[in-house]
């Protein structure tokens, strides 16, 4: 009766911090004693603290198999990173499986590169569970051909002559469409066919299929350009479980395909798409481009290597300067952090500077980027007011320069708001306490200069003196 009364406090609880001994022991990692107080029914509510993962699945193992849906909502992080493998091959816990798997993906679009690995391993049981999988019986209107009698042949004929020539003159199509069509001409010569409106029971993918494979692929096309090909590899290995249609997995026939609509509109190719092909297929994706008479190319970038710690950063252009395009990471002081003090977050988004660290942050003979030079950036890329749909990376980034939402610190060292909104450091002062930087949001279409207290921590872009 004590199991099932925890249980059942626990699901009412759920979310709410355990108070007194249970807490004590888990923030002072005494994890033997917090362990035996869950085992003998003691603590009335699941609490994990800031403990990792595999402490968790320790202490409350067996809580997480009976309650999961209750111990996901109390500790996300915990459950997800430590026991997500598990519940996803749990036939009865779909729900649970891709609730874990909309966090392990929004932590891998945050930069945590361990996120996009459990995300990979967990979507891949969950792919091999039968029970998510069972297709779902749709009706759905179509046309279909049919013979047509005697009496209409020749009209059905002509009919069938004339949806072919409309068919092949459109130069958007395919071959595979376009030898379809032809055969299907062929046909009708032989025995005139019409085409007839019908209603058909097709089998389509079950919700939770075509959920992961929603899932996989904003992780894929909206996460960092530093992290796609990490999740394009994600997206091969459900490729091949059959988890990702053959029609949307970025590959060097979607490139194609992506061109040919692009030639044949005669639309400008979006930096924020190519840029992420560019990083998997460089010299193939310049072929295809070429192929069908795109001038646009894979952006040329140059190469900035740190003396002081050997961190090499992509460099470019843009209006006349020559940029960083990519955070500066390079470690001065106490006064900079990675995000969350986590260092892949330093690799997706560069370190956090506090604004006097930040004026002497950047490698010799380059230098934090101006107030006068973000003006001319943003002049160049349309006024402040649009610049950001073509500057951030999930934007068209038209001139690769690829900026990312690092977040930003208080002065409190709590940090904030990382993959949505990027803040970058000026030279200029507003008064003794405050300077002045410049932010984005990762849906917004502005750059907005704005003053922030001096020992917040931002991001930094360098420029070459």
């Amino acid at each position: 009766m004590k199991r099932t009364w925890f249980i059942i406090s626990l699901c009412l609880a759920s979310g709410v911090f355990a108070e007194g001994s249970l807490r004590e022991a888990i923030d002072n990692g005494d994890f033997v004693t917090a362990q035996k107080m869950v085992k003998n029914g003691e603590a009335e509510e699941i609490y994990c603290g800031t403990i990792s993962a595999k402490n968790a699945v320790d202490i409350y193992g067996k809580i997480f198999k009976a309650a999961p849906e209750a111990s996901f909502e109390a500790c996300p992080s915990q459950f997800s990173f430590g026991y997500a493998n598990k519940i996803c091959a749990d036939a009865k816990q779909a729900p649970t499986c891709m609730n874990v798997l909309h966090f392990l993906q929004k932590e891998g679009m945050a930069g945590n590169l361990i996120g996009i690995q459990a995300f990979d391993a967990a979507a891949k049981i969950a792919l091999k569970n039968k029970a998510y999988l069972k297709p779902i019986s749709v009706k759905v209107d179509t046309v279909v051909w049919q013979d047509c009698k005697k009496s209409e042949q020749k009209k059905c004929l002509d009919s069938c002559r004339e949806w072919a020539q409309w068919r092949l003159e459109d130069a958007s199509i395919d071959s595979t469409t376009r030898l379809q069509v032809e055969a299907q001409k062929a046909q009708c010569e032989i025995k005139p066919a019409k085409q007839v409106a019908k209603q058909i029971t097709v089998k389509r993918p079950s919700n939770f299929q075509a959920e992961l494979e929603r899932v996989a692929l904003e992780g894929y096309w909206k996460s960092p350009m530093s992290i796609s090909t990490q999740w394009l590899t994600t997206l091969i290995d459900l490729h091949k479980l059959k988890g990702i249609a053959d029609s949307s997995l970025p590959d060097l026939n979607y490139v194609k395909a992506w061109a040919t609509k692009n030639a044949v509109a005669h639309t400008p190719v979006p930096g924020g798409e190519l840029f992420r092909f560019c990083a998997a297929w460089n010299d193939s994706v310049n072929a295809i481009l070429d192929s069908v008479g795109i001038s646009a190319r894979c952006p040329v970038f140059g190469k900035l290597e740190d003396s002081r710690d050997g961190k090499v950063y992509r460099t470019k252009e843009i209006a006349g300067k020559n940029w960083m395009v990519q955070n500066l990471d390079f470690e001065p002081s106490e006064s900079s952090d990675c995000y969350d003090r986590d260092l892949d977050k330093c690799k997706t988004y560069g370190r956090l500077y506090t604004w006097e660290a930040a004026q002497v942050a950047c490698p010799e003979s380059w230098h934090l980027a101006t107030d006068a030079e973000w003006t001319l950036l943003e002049n160049e890329a349309g006024g402040a007011s649009l610049a950001a749909t073509k500057l951030r990376a999930n934007g068209s980034d038209d001139f690769a320069f690829s900026a990312t939402f690092g977040g930003y610190f208080n002065q409190n060292r709590i940090f904030t708001i990382v993959g949505e909104g990027a803040y970058f450091w000026t030279e200029v002062k507003d008064d003794d306490k405050r300077s002045f930087a410049k932010s984005m949001f990762s849906d917004g279409e502005s750059v907005d200069r704005i003053s922030v207290d001096k020992n917040f921590g931002l991001s930094v872009r360098c420029v070459q003196n």
